[in-house]
């Protein structure tokens, strides 16, 4: 096969495959990284190519998935409800998935080289139109040009920005008259973050760039390592395997520093999982004293054993807890305890697009009162003058402002402790708010607590 039907395969390829994944995202409601990998191991027919390919295809239409749907309704409500009779395998035309992969791709702007090229055909669309709209730098701008070529093609459509997050979510986002500028950053896709936990940063950085990377450093957190383009698998890196760095987002990151634990200090990190911040919280604390880390699921906490072995920490203490409570002998004994409670992770939905469209406005109410339950319990552990951290990485009232709010009401040997924002340097009053464009991260919240 020449060079072109090599492409035109492996595009039938995708377009006959991504059916299949969007509809499992959405009927079987798990994270789309697991639902692609399920069906990676099962065709393993699939080339490296392929695999970039599809992959890309794929989540580039579940962040565009709020257009897609208006551009192209009876593909995505097939999509939402394939409702296949028995022994049958019916799929849309692929012609629509051809292009619907081309305005996905375009949106996030890499529609380049021959694949574009053979694309553009398949999708019956004029490559040389697609090219203009590469050159146009503004991402709101170029956005608006490739919009105004579909419409062309499908002129019913009119879009908003509204459309890209699910219609629920307007009135329980408290980001109010820059709810706009947020969604627009979702658009964008986020580099990849490491925590560097070794003084030499210097050597750190050097072997990073051997290994093919661009790599910057935070000129607001200097141990935090922007990697824009992940080109090399990092945990092959001999600085991984010693323990020299770990990935964490600049927006987790300021968690630890909003806890600002002091060498010595006894720490609880209540909601661990894999432990980032509890790693992070050893670090800071020049793993001296002590840091008890505990979740419900164990299997997480055997993950953060191996990293805390990676990285040389030898002061961090791994036991499971069920958030029900804690036992009378560890009342009052911790100079510090961190709630990194479960939570909606819709702000991370820059990274994780299919989680905004499987999301729902029952969950939250059940996550807030799960996440009243566990702070209420956890700082039961605080000593007098203690410091009590709550954190979510969520965009909604409800489990942010409304928690913390509740707490203060109801337990009044606690008080907001203000602290400076490790972003900016201005004054908290004792909540933060991270937002995509402080640092091109994620979004997160914390409240810092003194027990009076």
């Amino acid at each position: 096969m020449d060079r072109d039907e090599i492409l035109s395969a492996r595009l039938r390829s995708c377009a006959d495959s991504l059916p299949e994944l969007l509809s499992a995202t959405f009927a079987e409601m798990k994270p789309a990284d697991r639902i692609l990998g399920s069906f990676l191991r099962v065709h393993k027919n699939f080339g490296g190519s392929d695999r970039r390919l599809l992959t890309e295809s794929f989540f580039s239409i579940l962040r565009w998935w709020g257009f897609v749907s208006k551009i192209f309704p009876e593909t995505a409500e097939r999509m939402r409800n394939p409702q296949i009779p028995d022994g049958e395998d019916i799929k849309p035309e692929t012609f629509n998935f051809y292009r619907i992969i081309l305005f996905s791709l375009a949106m996030d702007g890499i529609t380049r080289g021959e694949t574009a090229d053979v694309l553009c055909e398949k999708a019956a669309f004029p490559a040389e139109k697609l090219s203009e709209t590469g050159k146009i730098k503004d991402f709101a701008a170029r956005a608006g040009a490739i919009i105004e070529k579909f419409k062309r093609i499908h002129p019913a459509c009119a879009l908003a920005n509204m459309d890209l997050i699910p219609d629920w979510t307007g009135s329980e986002i408290s980001f109010g008259e820059r709810l706009d500028e947020l969604i627009k950053w979702f658009q964008k896709r986020p580099p990849m973050w490491l925590r560097a936990q070794t003084e030499d940063i210097p050597h750190l950085l050097k072997e990073l760039e051997l290994s093919g990377l661009e790599v910057s450093v935070s000129d607001k957190i200097p141990n935090a390592l922007r990697i824009a383009t992940p080109k090399v698998n990092l945990y092959s890196l001999e600085s991984f395997k010693k323990g020299h760095f770990e990935v964490q987002d600049i927006a987790s990151q300021v968690i630890g520093l909003v806890c600002a634990p002091v060498p010595g200090q006894r720490w609880w990190d209540a909601c661990a999982g894999a432990g980032g911040k509890s790693l992070e919280l050893s670090s800071l604390m020049k793993n001296k004293g002590s840091v008890v880390s505990t979740d419900i699921r164990e299997y997480k906490l055997e993950d953060l054993k191996i990293r805390a072995r990676r990285a040389g920490f030898s002061n961090i203490r791994c036991s499971s807890w069920d958030g029900k409570g804690i036992r009378t002998k560890n009342h009052e004994t911790f100079d510090g305890v961190l709630v990194d409670a479960p939570c909606s992770c819709s702000g991370t939905w820059r990274r994780n697009p299919d989680a905004r469209w499987t999301s729902s406005c029952g969950e939250i109410a059940e996550l807030a009162a799960l996440q009243g339950k566990l702070l209420s319990n956890a700082s039961k552990a605080l000593k007098k003058d203690g410091i009590l951290v709550y954190a979510t990485c969520s965009i909604f009232f409800r489990e942010n402002e409304y928690v913390i709010n509740d707490f203060l009401a109801n337990n009044n040997d606690f008080a907001l402790s203000p602290f400076l924002n490790p972003l900016t340097g201005e004054e908290c009053d004792g909540t933060i708010r991270v937002r995509p464009w402080d640092a091109d991260c994620d979004a997160m919240f914390a409240a810092k607590f003194r027990r009076i």
